[in-house]
């Protein structure tokens, strides 16, 4: 089981470099003053996962379809195993390359306030300059010994 101590200790860390971030974007588009009633009114949730390897199918491919995480941003442990896969605005997927020992920070559906179908907030404060990330993660051709 999991140290409770080491867990708290390590969501600490990932909430700091969160706020700080969070606090450089706002930086960005010159709206930091905000930022204390932003970090206030969230909480913030670490979820840690661990996915184990499917039953033998007829396909070697093991993929997570697209998708947008739910949250404002979601932080990934690099876990030397380069299966995540961002799609750009072309719609062409990329592998995404995270260097040995390093975290790499998505922003999420929570940032894309949507009031209407096909409207995102964001879109309109950040004038297109940021956005959600949707993403997939696999391992293809994945050696099962």
């Amino acid at each position: 089981m999991f140290n409770s101590k080491i867990i708290y200790s390590f969501a600490k860390l990932l909430r700091e470099s969160n706020e700080m971030i969070t606090r450089m974007i706002l930086e960005s588009f010159g709206v930091d003053k905000y930022f204390n009633g932003h970090i206030d009114s969230g909480t913030t949730s670490l979820r840690l996962s661990k996915y184990n390897i499917p039953l033998m199918t007829e396909s070697d491919e093991i993929s997570f379809r697209p998708h947008r995480d739910q949250s404002y941003m979601t932080m990934l442990y690099d876990n030397q195993v380069n299966g995540l896969e961002i799609q750009r605005k072309d719609g062409e997927w990329i592998t995404a390359s995270i260097p040995a020992n390093s975290f790499i920070y998505m922003l999420g559906d929570a940032f894309w306030v949507t009031s209407s179908p096909g409207f995102h907030f964001s879109y309109v404060w950040t004038n297109g300059r940021l956005q959600a990330a949707v993403a997939e993660s696999g391992l293809l051709k994945m050696d099962r010994k």
